[in-house]
């Protein structure tokens, strides 16, 4: 039973009894419990429907991502994951993008990688379709710039031209200084490390640059369909630049003459 409490000059307060304030403990952790049990239904409700709408996708890109965002959910992964793999799931669910991945021959299995390495090569293909510079990483815009005027240019795409192109304090070879697009900020060299690497898989895994093996840390630069779709995307021009020789130069004369 509640005993009365009487403090001077104020009315008389009940004092919960301890089997009272045991049963509010109790009535509290239940609620708790509640809520814990009502969000692990909605969450597991959450991924039926997810796996019951990769049943209804048509293509491998869209099927892998959203039955790993199944994976990820079953094992408890962070909202903040789960929300971006769901973001990557709605990307890759758009056929034009779809189409240009299976043209690249892009492998689907590649999507299986560290969340961050997947959000960059996604978000930097769907740029294809959807232009949207709040999904545009700033270094593998800078990379792809390069690689593009390295192939206009039949220039082969090195190591150093791509770390040059995410920051300008970095210089390369005379000769192909005209190919570097770069980023108009001075980056650590831990940074230009990290995002160099993560940037040109990106690009690696599009298939839109491809190792070279008679060359170290060089490449060739492939325009595919998708690297033509960005290129219109970015309004950059792809097409190749003549190099003028001593024929295309007495030719040019005698035009003018």
């Amino acid at each position: 039973m509640a005993e009365e409490v009487r403090t001077p000059g104020t009315s008389p307060v009940r004092k919960a009894s301890p089997s009272a304030r045991l049963n509010q403990s109790k009535t509290s952790i239940d609620s708790t419990h509640r809520s814990a049990s009502n969000e692990t239904t909605l969450r597991k409700t959450s991924n039926v429907n997810t796996k019951e709408r990769a049943n209804t996708m048509s293509n491998v890109y869209a099927i892998n991502m959203s039955a790993r965002l199944a994976t990820a959910i079953e094992n408890d992964c962070s909202a903040s994951n789960e929300k971006k793999m769901k973001k990557l799931v709605q990307m890759l669910s758009n056929e034009r993008l779809a189409e240009m991945l299976t043209s690249a021959n892009v492998d689907a299995e590649r999507f299986t990688r560290a969340i961050y390495a997947c959000e960059k090569v996604v978000k930097f293909a769907s740029q294809a379709v959807a232009l949207n510079a709040k999904d545009l990483n700033e270094n593998t815009y800078a990379i792809f710039r390069t690689a593009i005027n390295a192939y206009r240019h039949d220039v082969v795409l090195t190591q150093a031209m791509i770390e040059a192109s995410i920051s300008r304090d970095l210089t390369v070879d005379d000769s192909v200084k005209h190919c570097v697009y770069a980023r108009n900020l001075i980056q650590t060299t831990e940074t230009i490390a990290a995002q160099s690497q993560t940037s040109r898989d990106a690009l690696l895994t599009l298939n839109i640059i491809k190792q070279r093996h008679d060359l170290k840390n060089a490449y060739t630069v492939e325009l595919t369909e998708l690297a033509i779709a960005l290129c219109d995307a970015f309004k950059l021009d792809y097409a190749k630049v003549e190099i003028e020789t001593e024929e295309t130069e007495e030719k040019s004369v005698e035009e003018n003459a």
